[in-house]
């Protein structure tokens, strides 16, 4: 099953741990995951323009089957387009969370993955 991971970018990739770690534990499931920072920008060695990295985040998400929200690092503008996208299309969107999430978050997400 292929799982698109919205994350957070950061430009000195912070979280890259914490999502290297779920991308092998999806992995290790025997599915296929999907991140835009590990598979497109290769954690900042390449910087696609917009167009295509509006289109190949949509393309990833509706070859999916659900997404995977990292809830530790939530905002930005580009998690909020990912997530709203994965919702307009019908995709499961699960959330992991070691604490309170957002008001918004709740009426997306269809369950919550306690970390």
């Amino acid at each position: 099953m292929n799982i698109f991971i919205c994350a957070k970018y950061y430009d000195d990739a912070r979280n890259k741990e914490s999502v290297q770690k779920l991308i092998m534990d999806i992995f290790q499931r025997g599915d296929r995951p999907f991140c835009m920072m590990e598979d497109l920008s290769q954690w900042g060695e390449y910087n696609p323009p917009g167009e295509e990295l509006i289109q190949r985040t949509f393309d990833a998400i509706d070859k999916c089957a659900c997404v995977v929200v990292i809830s530790e690092d939530l905002g930005g503008i580009g998690m909020g387009i990912e997530i709203g996208y994965a919702y307009a299309k019908g995709k499961p969107v699960l959330v992991t969370s070691s604490g309170d999430l957002p008001v918004m978050l709740w009426g997306v997400a269809l369950g919550v993955l306690v970390v």
